[in-house]
C-alpha cells in the first residue's frame, strides 16, 4: 500500500481509503473515551500550571541558550499518581512537582523521561540511559546535554524540463524546499535535518525529459504494493550510502504524478511487519527510502512532510492529522506537519517527534540504520492510547 496522498491536488476533493469505513466504525466506537484522553491535564500542562507544585524534581540543560525554551515529556510517579503523559516546559530548565521513577507503595508500569528542544534531537533521559541522580524512592533531578538534530541524507532527481533556464529554476525549487523543510524542522524542535552535501553544495541531480524511461518510472511514483519502478532505473537510484555512511532518502520531482498527487512517500502494505526488499549491492532497506513531490501540484510544505512519512508518520490513515481529527481532537491540526495538503507549517507535535526518532516505523530505526538512537519503540496503531507511546496529538501548549 502507498503511504497515500500528501493530499489532494488543489481543488480535487481526497481520494477516500477503501479501509476508511472500517476505520471510522473502530475509531468512533471508542471516541469518547479518547477524547477524554486527548483533553486531560496533562496534555495542557501550561494551563492547568502544576508542573512545579508540590515537589523540586527539575530537569536541567548544560548546553543550550538561557531564552530556549524546552519541553519535557515524564511517564512514572509523579504527584502521588502515575503520571502516563506529562509534558512540563521551561526556559529553559523544566520543573517537574513531586516526578519519583517509583514510589515504595506505587508501582508505574511507564518509567520514560524524554527532552525536547528547537534544533536538537530528542533525548531519553533515566532509566535507558543511566543519567538519572538519586536512587529508589528519592526524587531525582536530571541532567540534559542534547545532542546536535539527525542529520538525514537525501539525494534528490529532479526533471531538467526543456531549456537551461527551465533546469535552473526547478533546481531552485528543490534547494528551497529542502532549506524550508530545515528551518520548521530546527524552529519546531523535530529533531531532523536533512543533508548531503557534495563539495559544499547539495546531491541533486537533473533527469533531462529525453531520458524517457527514467521520467516516466519518476512519474509513475508508488506502485499499489509499496515498491516503485524507479529502484529498477539504477541512474536515478542510489539505494546505498558510500562505505561508513547512512543509505539516503531518495527524492524525486517529476514534473507531475500519474496518481494527480501532489506528494507521495512509498512503504510496505504491512508497515512495522518487517517487509523488506534487498538491493543488488546486498543491503537490508524498507520501501520507505522513496517519495515523490509533484512539479505541477507541490505546496511549500509538501517535501517536508513526505518526509514525516518516511520517518514513521504512516498510520493509521496514514498519519495524517486532519483525517485523526475526524475521529479525536488534533490540537493546531491545520498548520501540522502532517495535515494533508498544508501549504506551510506552524506545528508538530510531541507525539509525532517521539514516533520520528523512536518508532521502529521511522526510516531512522531501520535494522541496517546508522541513524538510530538508543531507544525504539513498537508504537503501533492505537495513537490516542499513551502506551506504548504517547499519544500523537499530545502537545505542549506554548512550545516550542
Amino acid at each position: 500500500m502507498r503511504s497515500e496522498l500528501e493530499g489532494a491536488p488543489r481543488g480535487r476533493p481526497l481520494r477516500p481509503a477503501p479501509w476508511r469505513g472500517a476505520v471510522r466504525g473502530i475509531a468512533l466506537a471508542s471516541a469518547l473515551a479518547l477524547a477524554a484522553l486527548a483533553s486531560s491535564c496533562e496534555d495542557d500542562a501550561d494551563e492547568c500550571g502544576d508542573c512545579g507544585d508540590a515537589g523540586p524534581t527539575k530537569v536541567t540543560f548544560t548546553d543550550v541558550d538561557l531564552d530556549v525554551r524546552t519541553a519535557v515529556l515524564y511517564r512514572g510517579f509523579r504527584n502521588e499518581d502515575c503520571a502516563k503523559k506529562q509534558v512540563c516546559v521551561g526556559t529553559p530548565d523544566v520543573l517537574l512537582g513531586d516526578a519519583r521513577w517509583q514510589d515504595p507503595e506505587a508501582y508505574c508500569v511507564l518509567e520514560e523521561l524524554v527532552a525536547f528542544a528547537p534544533g536538537r534531537r530528542p533525548f531519553p533521559v533515566g532509566s535507558q540511559s543511566g543519567r538519572r541522580v538519586g536512587t529508589g524512592s528519592d526524587i531525582p533531578d536530571f541532567k540534559v546535554t542534547f545532542e546536535q538534530p539527525v542529520e538525514i541524507p537525501v539525494v534528490v532527481f529532479y526533471y531538467a524540463g526543456s531549456s537551461s533556464d527551465e533546469t535552473a529554476a526547478n533546481r531552485e525549487i528543490v534547494v528551497d524546499d529542502i532549506e524550508r523543510a530545515n528551518r520548521w524542522f530546527d524552529d519546531l524542535g523535530a529533531g531532523v535535518r536533512l543533508t548531503y552535501r557534495v563539495d559544499g553544495d547539495w546531491d541533486l541531480h537533473s533527469v533531462p525529459p529525453t531520458a524517457t524511461d527514467d521520467t516516466a518510472a519518476m512519474r509513475a511514483g508508488c506502485d499499489s504494493d509499496g515498491s516503485a519502478a524507479v529502484r529498477g532505473r539504477p541512474a536515478i537510484y542510489r539505494p546505498s550510502g558510500d562505505q561508513g555512511e547512512p543509505a539516503p532518502i531518495n527524492v524525486y520531482y517529476p514534473p507531475k504524478l500519474n496518481s494527480g498527487f501532489m506528494g507521495v512517500h512509498c512503504y510496505p502494505t504491512t508497515p512495522g511487519m518487517g517487509t523488506q526488499v534487498t538491493d543488488p549491492r546486498g543491503t537490508q532497506i524498507a520501501y520507505r527510502n522513496v517519495l515523490f513531490v509533484s512539479f505541477e501540484l507541490r505546496s511549500e510544505a509538501t517535501l517536508a512532510h513526505e518526509i514525516g512519512h518516511a520517518l514513521g508518520l504512516v498510520q493509521p490513515l496514514w498519519g495524517h492529522a486532519d483525517w485523526l481529527n475526524l475521529y479525536v481532537p488534533f490540537p493546531g491540526q491545520s498548520g501540522n506537519l502532517m495535515n494533508s495538503g498544508n501549504p506551510d507549517v506552524t506545528n508538530v507535535t510531541i507525539g509525532q517527534i517521539y514516533r520520528m526518532h523512536f518508532d521502529r516505523l521511522s526510516w531512522l530505526n531501520l535494522e541496517t540504520s546508522l541513524l538510530a538512537g538508543p531507544l525504539k519503540r513498537d508504537c503501533g496503531a492505537n495513537v490516542f492510547e499513551p502506551v506504548p507511546c504517547p499519544p500523537i496529538n499530545l502537545r505542549a501548549p506554548g512550545w516550542p
